[in-house]
């Protein structure tokens, strides 16, 4: 399997490439920078893998919940390399993504800004909670009265409570294999709250 997946959506910005058993693991951590450091970072693991872009089999990225502008350069850049090679896209829920492979009850807790969180919670991959946008005080709450799910965090989440940091390569390279192919033109973000300009149009 050949293919690129590209997490614009966090804090950061991570980027797999695989051919094969072959990969390559791309993370800047200054996700605001993600816009200039994306295509050329592609362009320098695909020649690490000896892959041209048009051998990939699809393009995935993650689709939200998270920054708003994280998530679309992320859609358009695979929106626009699955138009432009004639290639399928995977979209990923970043909360899912976190679960990885795991079975049972999970909680999956990804940061957003300042107290904010985005929670899901799933059960044997089934989604029980769709992502929605929470406080930390709720956030802390929740995790309190889910006592029997397994909590997976991001970084910055699993810093503020505590619970399992997923190895975020490791679950880019589950969700990519495991999603749904679609058409490269049906890649939608998934926003979890309203964004900052509607939300200020609101008070």
């Amino acid at each position: 399997m050949k293919y690129v997946m590209i997490n614009t959506a966090g804090k950061t910005t991570e980027i797999l490439a695989v051919n094969g058993d072959k990969y390559e693991w791309f993370c800047d951590p200054d996700g605001m920078q993600a816009s200039k450091v994306v295509l050329p970072a592609i362009d320098e693991m695909l020649g690490k893998l000896d892959m041209k872009p048009s051998e990939c089999d699809f393009f995935a990225c993650v689709i939200g919940p998270g920054s708003f502008t994280g998530i679309r350069i992320g859609a358009v850049t695979v929106k626009t390399l699955c138009y432009a090679l004639g290639k399928n896209a995977k979209a990923v829920v970043y909360n899912r993504m976190l679960a990885g492979n795991r079975v049972g009850k999970i909680l999956s807790v990804v940061y957003g800004w300042a107290d904010m969180y985005y929670v899901a919670e799933y059960e044997d991959g089934t989604e029980i909670l769709a992502p929605v946008a929470m406080k930390k005080s709720e956030v802390e709450a929740l995790i309190l009265k889910k006592g029997d799910c397994l909590l997976m965090t991001d970084e910055r989440s699993h810093a503020a409570f505590g619970g399992e940091r997923a190895d975020e390569c490791e679950c880019m390279r589950i969700a990519a294999e495991n999603a749904d192919y679609i058409d490269g033109d049906k890649l939608e973000p998934l926003y979890a709250m309203l964004s900052q300009a509607e939300r200020e149009l609101k008070k």
